[in-house]
């Protein structure tokens, strides 16, 4: 999907935490088996949602949302309880399909190779620059700032009005604006 039509997407599944959210994420990191279980289903559709955005193999998707939920469990105790739940699992399944996505690449075998090789030209061009920009836009997004970031994901993916980011960030209309601003600037200066 091209990333002005990524960017456009008005309607989404928000991953944006809320005060009982908070308050699941700071029980399952203190060990409790059942608010693990109620942040699991709590999340899990906003994670495949936005995964759906990264690589188009659900089971791929559903197999790293598995694997982010065991991470968490697995290193709870290292974790920072103060961070939005919503976002450190976005930002975390974003790395594991990232990890899948390169472990594909690495591990495929001969068979897959020659089916690879069968396809046509333009096909291989065409998922090669596909895969250049993604490269691109996910270099670009590493050199926002976590607010800039954060901005861009309330604005576009969540949909949300520069007044709602302002009261959702507790910071001024003016911030908004300009955090929005910059953080376009900047992936616009490194994208191209």
């Amino acid at each position: 999907m091209a990333l002005a039509s990524k960017l456009c997407m008005k309607k989404s599944i928000s991953l944006h935490a809320s005060v009982g959210d908070k308050a699941l994420w700071q029980q399952t990191l203190a060990g409790d088996k059942q608010a693990f279980g109620q942040l699991y289903v709590r999340f899990y559709h906003a994670l495949k949602h936005y995964g759906r955005r990264l690589a188009d193999d659900d089971e791929l998707i559903e197999d790293s949302i598995q694997d982010l939920f065991l991470t968490v469990w697995q290193t709870r105790q290292s974790l920072n309880a103060n961070a939005p739940a919503g976002y450190y699992l976005a930002s975390a399944l974003r790395h594991a399909i990232n990890r899948r996505l390169m472990k594909q690449l690495t591990t495929e075998s001969p068979s897959e190779s020659s089916v690879w090789c069968q396809s046509s030209e333009d096909d291989y061009l065409k998922a090669e620059e596909e895969h250049h920009r993604k490269h691109l836009l996910d270099k670009a997004l590493r050199r926002l700032s976590p607010r800039q970031q954060q901005v861009l994901h309330l604005h576009f993916f969540e949909a949300k009005s520069h007044h709602e980011i302002r009261q959702i960030m507790q910071i001024s209309s003016q911030s908004v604006y300009n955090a929005l601003c910059r953080s376009l600037k900047t992936l616009r200066a490194t994208c191209v």
